[in-house]
């Protein structure tokens, strides 16, 4: 899931021809508050602004703390979800998240952000480079070895992370997010407009055992 593709404010209607793969993406989507952002950029990276800067233009956004938060009761009880059985009757299941992967980018480094925003903590993009390069994903580890070329495709990575533990012995997804955010505190105060459009957030969700 694109970090930058949420339903923010509402859910669609109910729909009863939807499937129930339908019906359970509508029960597992986040949903955030949004707040007005009078300092985003648009069009920060070459690929995708097509040679052109425009700042102080106004838009929407939402910090990724509330991103989290919204998965905080479900790693909790699991996110309820009906089921419609081949008779028609409808069933509820409950799904618990795990994080299985995690990749951040920002439109400027890190530093920049944090000193603009008053922030201390977190890490350069050379230290991340370094642990990303320390990954088993070689196709990503070579565009980030083409140097400013990627850097100008990707932006500039926070954090890369990949969850290699069994389904069963992970832990629950707001868990998870907490503990990485003592490694990396940008995950709790960077806004949606600070990120680049290659970030997202991979999600596992399993039925739910009581």
């Amino acid at each position: 899931m694109s970090i930058n593709q949420l339903w923010w404010n509402s859910r669609k209607p109910s729909d009863a021809t939807k499937s129930n793969f339908e019906i359970f993406l509508d029960s597992v989507s986040p949903m955030v508050s949004i707040n007005p952002d009078s300092k985003i950029k648009v069009g920060a990276l070459k690929s995708l602004e097509e040679g052109h800067q425009r700042e102080g233009v106004r838009g929407d956004c939402f910090l990724l703390s509330e991103l989290w938060k919204a998965y905080a009761t479900w790693s909790g009880f699991g996110a309820e979800s009906p089921f419609i059985l081949e008779n028609g009757n409808t069933v509820i299941q409950f799904y618990h998240p795990t994080l299985s992967a995690l990749q951040i980018y920002t439109t400027q480094p890190y530093a920049s952000l944090s000193d603009s925003e008053g922030s201390t903590a977190g890490s350069s993009d050379q230290e991340m480079e370094e642990v990303f390069e320390a990954t088993e994903d070689d196709a990503l580890t070579a565009q980030l070895e083409n140097g400013q070329q990627t850097r100008d495709h990707l932006g500039h990575l926070y954090l890369h992370y990949n969850e290699e533990s069994d389904p069963d012995k992970r832990p629950p997804f707001f868990v998870k997010i907490n503990e990485l955010a003592d490694t990396y505190p940008a995950l709790m105060t960077l806004k949606s407009t600070d990120l680049c459009p290659d970030s997202w957030v991979a999600v596992a969700w399993y039925v739910f055992v009581y």
